[in-house]
């Protein structure tokens, strides 16, 4: 019985390879070619990455940038603000009494100095211009309670990065707030009824600095420019600087995002 099963098994099984081998061999060339096409689409985009400004700007490589929601969105801002003539500064750590305030993205035009506080979320966003801190609110499906996260008021963080930028380059220079959300949040909630607050998303960010640029006109002259670039130049910070940045925004608001 033993021997006869035996059989049955080695038959079965030579059933099988007859039936396998001929589509193992398009099977292979078929996964063969499905991981050259990916293979392929992940150099360009690393290519295109390598082309963009924010990488000749900050050297971050492709995959720190891909892998960090924050470093992403900064990335994607900078591409909305290509063609705007202006010079984009990344992470741009202003000193502030004994320690230091970073600005997200800082472009300096003839019309003035933007800092841009970068919100890369998701989600439905509530909160008012006066509230220390605002909250997302992550759904997460039905009957289930969505998840719900504390981060500090933009608008303030964002006021502090001008008040401190506007010390550290002296002169009458105009600097702008601006506030910007990704694509992907529901900012509906927002009590926001001041109208010198520049809160959008993303897509919008292009638009109202074009139009800021046809209101004020050019209010900086070359010289002032490359002063003020020498100046956000210094600004940069190693990896201690950042972070003892990172360690006093934790100490201070319970999280880092």
């Amino acid at each position: 019985t033993e021997r006869k099963s035996a059989m049955r098994e080695n038959e079965l099984t030579d059933f099988i390879l007859q039936i396998a081998e001929p589509l193992m061999k398009p099977a292979l060339i078929l996964c063969a070619v499905g991981c050259a096409f990916w293979i392929i689409v992940y150099l360009i985009r690393v290519g295109i990455y390598r082309r963009s400004a924010y990488y000749r700007a900050t050297g971050n490589p492709y995959g720190s940038v891909m892998g960090d929601t924050g470093r992403y969105g900064e990335y994607l801002t900078g591409k909305e603000l290509a063609g705007l003539g202006g010079r984009v500064f990344y992470n741009v750590y202003v000193p502030k009494r004994e320690s230091t305030t970073e600005a997200d993205i800082v472009m300096i035009h003839p019309s003035g100095v933007y800092v841009i506080e970068s919100k890369n979320y998701s989600g439905r966003i509530y909160g008012g211009v006066e509230q220390p801190y605002w909250t997302q609110v992550l759904p997460r499906g039905k009957g289930r309670r969505a998840e719900k996260e504390r981060f500090f008021n933009p608008i303030m963080q964002n006021d502090l990065h001008v008040k401190y930028l506007k010390r550290y380059l002296g002169g009458d220079i105009p600097v702008y707030s601006y506030i910007v959300f990704s694509e992907r949040c529901d900012l509906g909630k927002l009590m926001i009824d001041d109208d010198t607050v520049r809160l959008m998303k993303r897509s919008s960010l292009a638009r109202e600095i074009k139009r800021n640029i046809a209101r004020e006109g050019a209010r900086l002259d070359e010289e002032t420019l490359r002063k003020i670039a020498e100046k956000l130049e210094n600004c940069k910070a190693d990896a201690a600087v950042r972070e003892e940045h990172i360690r006093e925004i934790r100490d201070r608001h319970g999280r880092w995002r």
